[in-house]
């Protein structure tokens, strides 16, 4: 089924045509083939404020990630979820003597 409809279709002519397609290439901003350092995107501004702003807001992120993760143990542990055997469980069974 497959290769009746690849044969189908070289016969229109379809296939040959996307495989003849010239490859277009990427010019780069000083006009060649290749890359150079003039292609390198050029730093703007003060970077103290763009680094500060940066900082600040992955602080906020890790902050807002360690309270949640305090949370959920605490959580865990008060609904008794999840035992973290840090004390000696008690018998199931009384002493009869």
């Amino acid at each position: 089924m497959a290769f009746n409809l690849i044969k189908h279709a070289t016969r229109l002519g379809f296939l040959r045509s996307i495989r003849t397609a010239p490859r277009l290439r990427a010019k780069f901003k000083d006009g060649g083939e290749q890359s150079t350092f003039n292609d390198m995107p050029i730093p703007e501004g003060c970077w103290k404020e763009f680094n500060a702003k940066r900082q600040s807001r992955q602080t906020t992120m890790l902050l807002s990630g360690l309270a949640a993760f305090v949370a959920s143990i605490v959580y865990v542990t008060q609904t008794e979820l999840l035992f973290f055997n840090y004390t000696e469980p008690d018998y199931p069974y009384e002493d009869e003597e």
